[in-house]
């Protein structure tokens, strides 16, 4: 230890310097890493999406097909990607879901390392990586959005890996790589459909590059743009299509009426909702926001330190880290944009965000001894944010009752294990269960009644019964005859279920909720309930068949 710390003090040159102590710190972030994902995948909060996801990804592995069968309103990538998993599901339950998502979500934090190394000026490459890697990996927030079950971590890795296939075309020169690349973001695009924002930024950056590498009109028609922008185009063709042709209703839908329904209250409110986005993000990436502001600070570092040039990139790099930056700031600002703009859709974006911040970050910084210094600190701030986040503190601490600490009995998902293992006995091998919390019929393996496929947002009280029929969603007169004809021998009610109108997102009154729950009451009785069940810790009731008389 005490050669590595004279090493990093003595402002050698890189190589005998920074590099010389990187596989000691590199095993500390992974292990940092790796705990972190274990950690959010054994005992991480549940969360309502991860339900109709993994029960969405079961369909599809049987053949039904998202938008034309069932409800959903994310991209086809998403369920037939996931369909995948479901042996993973079908053996561990919602943990087998988050432990595919916790490899797409790892596989996210080494691809943007990757990124970050091919970026950045050939003096300053490993610690580009490594800066990469400890301000995403051993982030608990981004650690636990891609590994519960979201769109976030899929769409980040084809993101990330489609930039990587665009350096490698730009390096090379190579048509195929740049349609791979086509590939690989339109995949992305099919899976949350904000990422198709990032095509249009790529496309005119490779353009730009093209125009300044000195290709002649003729070359232009061969050249990287346009292999690229082929091979998004006819992964988004094949991807959606089919199901454009076969169910407009539902594509319209999923990618429009679903999100345009969205109550949004007073113009103050909105902009009250995505001040309070950027804040939440502010809280959850900070280190990320502390070393961008060094940007700013570029001009002073030059002047105390003129006789030094920063790391320079090569015209490839230039205008790629361009489009990288581009690409984050649009799809950044749509996510803004949203009628409900949660901090969390920034997550699919970050590494991006943070490949920028480790290239440029590490470039302006010329005095070896400063990286050092650096480097050792980037590590320690990231551990100590790890043992500081109120997300791991949640691993353990249910709630704080006046001046006592409650912890958790079960972990969220040992409770629904539990609760599932109860409700089967029940139902029976491949029994119907009624609830509009998702992840407990995928845990329980049993299968919810066609319309609630989306769990907690699957009612759409006012709309017609043909439109709703034709969305594959329930009205008010539909959900009382299901409540009312239902064969499933047990319901499950959390606070999420019976109270959610769309698609305005807003609460139904209690007269509303009181004769849904009255139709329940004459063919069920309360047999079970749970106390801090799922996400936000609700109540959760279970109603048994009563004997008919």
């Amino acid at each position: 230890m005490r050669n590595y710390i004279e090493i990093w003090t003595s402002g050698k040159k890189e190589s005998e310097s920074v590099v010389a102590a990187l596989p000691m710190l590199w095993a500390t972030l992974i292990l940092v890493s790796l705990g972190l994902f274990a950690g959010s995948l054994m005992f991480g909060e549940l969360n309502q999406d991860e339900g109709w996801y993994l029960y969405a990804a079961r369909l599809t592995s049987e053949g039904h097909m998202p938008y034309v069968d069932f409800a959903t309103t994310q991209g086809p990538a998403m369920y037939y990607i996931y369909a995948l998993a479901n042996p993973l599901v079908t053996a561990l339950g919602v943990a087998g879901g988050r432990l595919f998502t916790a490899l797409l979500g790892f596989a996210t934090v080494a691809s943007a390392s990757w990124l970050a190394y091919r970026l950045a000026a050939p003096s300053r490459k490993q610690v580009a990586a490594f800066f990469t890697f400890a301000l995403l990996g051993a982030n608990a927030y981004q650690v636990y959005y891609t590994t519960i079950v979201k769109t976030y971590a899929l769409t980040g890795l084809l993101l990330v890996l489609g930039f990587v296939a665009m350096s490698y075309a730009i390096q090379h020169r190579h048509d195929h790589t740049a349609f791979l690349a086509g590939i690989l973001m339109g995949l992305a695009a099919a899976t949350r459909t904000s990422a198709a924002f990032a095509l249009p930024v790529v496309v005119i950056s490779l353009f730009v590059y093209r125009m300044k590498s000195g290709v002649t009109r003729e070359d232009l028609s061969r050249s990287i743009p346009v292999w690229f922008a082929c091979g998004a185009a006819l992964t988004l063709c094949l991807l959606f299509v089919p199901f454009i042709v076969r169910a407009p209703q539902g594509i319209w839908f999923a990618f429009f009426e679903y999100h345009a329904g969205r109550e949004t209250g007073s113009f103050f409110m909105s902009l009250l909702r995505k001040g309070g986005s950027m804040c939440h993000l502010v809280r959850a990436y900070p280190i990320v926001l502390g070393l961008s502001v060094i940007f700013g600070l570029e001009w002073l570092v030059k002047k105390l330190d003129s006789e030094q040039k920063a790391a320079q990139l090569d015209l490839g790099s230039k205008v790629e880290l361009a489009a990288v930056i581009l690409s984050a700031c649009v799809v950044g600002a749509v996510h803004l944009a949203a009628p409900f703009p949660y901090d969390e859709y920034q997550v699919m974006i970050m590494p991006l965000v943070v490949v920028a911040v480790s290239v440029f970050l590490v470039g302006l910084i010329q005095k070896n001894s400063l990286l050092n210094i650096l480097t050792l600190s980037l590590v320690i701030l990231s551990v100590a944010g790890v043992m500081s986040s109120s997300m791991v503190e949640k691993w353990v601490l249910r709630d704080i009752d006046r001046i006592w600490v409650v912890s958790r009995e079960k972990t969220p998902l040992g409770k629904l294990r539990e609760v599932a293992g109860f409700v089967r006995e029940i139902a029976g091998e491949d029994g119907e269960i009624l609830t509009q919390d998702a992840y407990l019929a995928v845990e329980s393996k049993l299968r919810l009644p066609h319309g609630l496929e989306m769990g907690p947002f699957s009612y759409y009280p006012d709309w017609s019964t043909e439109k709703a029929t034709a969305r594959h969603v329930l009205n008010k007169e539909m959900m009382l005859e299901l409540i009312t004809n239902t064969k499933a021998p047990v319901i499950a009610l959390s606070g999420y279920s019976f109270t959610i109108s769309s698609p305005s997102v807003t609460e139904l009154s209690e007269e509303e909720q009181y004769e849904l729950r009255g139709a329940l009451g004459r063919r069920y009785k309360l047999i079970k309930t749970v106390e801090h069940f799922g996400q936000a810790g609700t109540e959760l009731e279970i109603y048994g068949r009563m004997p008919v008389k």
